[in-house]
């Protein structure tokens, strides 16, 4: 199963055309959605998560041969109002900005290295 939910569909990790992203359809309203964006057919017998659980190959299915075709810009942009997110690399998540400025890295010696997350506050 992965990272699939057991109990959702679609609620996975998919590969996009340059990583991972995640896809967390929650509710019927939420699949309506996102079949109007995809353009995945939405059929009657997936209108409720219990029929989509029924047929979860078949619809992961589709859903990775839309994604495959996108970025995950692309496709974080184009599934407004749907839970969904990028999977970054490790180097992407050092990178972001949110981590550089909590100071996740380091400079000792002329090396690069992780700093401790836990942060003291001066004694005095």
């Amino acid at each position: 199963m992965g990272s699939a939910h057991p109990n959702l569909v679609p609620y996975r990790a998919f590969e996009a055309n340059d990583g991972w992203f995640v896809v967390a359809v929650g509710s019927d309203v939420q699949w309506s959605t996102f079949c109007s964006i995809s353009g995945i057919e939405p059929r009657e017998e997936w209108s409720t998560n219990a029929g989509r659980i029924n047929d979860r190959i078949i619809i992961e299915s589709a859903i990775q041969s839309w994604i495959q075709n996108h970025s995950r810009t692309e496709l974080e942009e184009m599934l407004q109002g749907i839970p969904c997110a990028p999977i970054n690399t490790v180097s992407e998540a050092l990178a972001d900005d949110q981590s550089v400025a909590r100071g996740a890295l380091i400079e000792e010696s002329g090396v690069t290295t992780l700093s401790s997350p836990l942060r003291f506050m001066q004694s005095q």
